[in-house]
């Protein structure tokens, strides 16, 4: 099987294979962070995300609810469990640890349950994970490989082999902050990063050619919606449709 991802979806696959299945089934979730079709319906039905409305038009689309709070960490924790915050124990980016009173930041080893590539690793399943909240420490012997996103201390990979694997072809974990730094900088960082992991992703799916379920989490269309979200309603002159233009650039990557 050698399909043609385009790398633009909302929604998330999950697909463990059975006796049902064909055995060369393969599994893509692409995850756009603080994604919503508020804006992305009337931007497809202009047109000017035809990738998207491709795969909308080929699938099913529809408003999921989401889990309490609304914040990322919560939210992925979930994603990558099936478990809902009293379960995975992770509450927001910041939390107390029960009985202390003592602030910590949740990390990948806060999160209680079996992710989703542990499971499939445990099946005899391969998974390729890139940049999903909450995934360092990486954790040990899932068969593949996993990419620390947000936390982690610059490229983190497992196997280690990885790290200078995406190193080398320019990989950045986090592009430079927002909300302080030069809107015209952080843009050229936005849109660097953005690339760097989809290259990343694309060449591991390359260099793992058996894998059987991808992920890659692309956070920058959370990013600029923190820091531009306001340009938009304010029809900025400059950077009125700085955020329709990432998600326009977002549209264009395909994995092939």
């Amino acid at each position: 099987m050698n399909p043609k991802y385009i790398l633009f979806y909302l929604t998330a696959i999950l697909l463990l294979s059975c006796e049902a299945y064909a055995v060369d089934e393969k599994v893509l979730v692409i995850g756009l962070d603080g994604a919503t079709l508020d804006t992305l319906q009337p931007w497809m039905d202009a047109g000017k995300l035809p990738n998207l409305k491709k795969l909308v038009d080929g699938g099913v689309l529809g408003n999921l609810s989401s889990v309490i709070p609304y914040v990322s960490p919560v939210a992925w924790s979930s994603f990558m469990t099936g478990n809902n915050p009293g379960k995975h124990g992770v509450y927001g980016f910041q939390q107390v640890k029960p009985g202390l009173y003592e602030p910590f930041i949740p990390m990948g080893n806060d999160v209680h349950g079996d992710t989703l590539w542990r499971i499939l690793s445990d099946n005899g399943k391969k998974s390729i994970v890139v940049n999903v909240l909450l995934t360092y420490p990486i954790e040990d012997d899932i068969d593949g490989v996993v990419v620390g996103g947000m936390m982690a201390p610059g490229v983190k990979a497992k196997p280690k082999k990885y790290e200078s694997f995406l190193i080398d072809r320019g990989y950045i974990t986090e592009g430079k902050g927002f909300l302080n730094t030069d809107k015209d900088e952080f843009l050229a960082s936005l849109y660097e990063t953005t690339d760097k992991r989809v290259d990343g992703t694309i060449a591991l799916m390359g260099e793992i050619p058996d894998w059987d379920f991808t992920m890659i989490l692309i956070s920058g269309t959370d990013r600029i919606q923190h820091y531009m979200w306001g340009d938009m309603e304010d029809k900025d002159p400059v950077y009125g449709d700085a955020i329709l233009n990432y998600y326009m650039e977002c549209d264009k990557h395909e994995i092939g």
